[in-house]
């Protein structure tokens, strides 16, 4: 089979609260830093980005060049993400809708994606995309409530 559709949903609590969560998930500088991979990411309009990431999914390596776009921002609670993308390895494309609700003094994030995928990392690495997007979205948001402790703190 040449391509692979696959659905994924997760969750992950921040303790930085929404407003901050929010203004780094729609900001260039900590989008380049949160993003696992990212070789080059530039704004060529607002809300969309080109950018470039190195992947590596199983036996499958490679750098994947493409674009995200942030679609039907309602501020401070959901947008969604398109996002596509191909190279050596194959094509990447997908959407995911991601929501941000308060939890307490921090931020429990959702989300709901699909993705499909063709060539050899579909081939290759169908089985093990859900567990490297899982990763991969672990280490986002991680990312991101690091980029946020800061700016947390100087209200302080």
């Amino acid at each position: 089979m040449e391509g692979a559709a696959l659905q994924l949903k997760g969750e992950h609590h921040l303790s930085a609260a929404r407003p901050v969560v929010w203004r780094h998930l729609h900001d260039p500088e900590s989008l380049r830093e949160a993003i696992p991979g990212c070789r080059e990411l530039h704004e060529v309009s607002q809300g969309s980005y080109d950018i470039t990431v190195e992947i590596g999914i199983g036996p499958v390596r490679g750098s994947f060049a493409g674009n995200v776009t942030l679609q039907d921002p309602q501020p401070p609670s959901s947008y969604r993400l398109r996002a596509e993308g191909g190279g050596r390895p194959g094509h990447l494309s997908g959407t995911a809708d991601i929501t941000l609700y308060e939890d307490g003094e921090g931020t429990r994030i959702e989300y709901t994606a699909e993705l499909h995928a063709r060539g050899t990392v579909a081939r290759l690495g169908a089985r093990l995309i859900p567990s490297t997007a899982r990763n991969m979205a672990g280490q986002f948001f991680s990312a991101i409530e690091e980029l946020a402790r800061p700016a947390e703190s100087t209200g302080s």
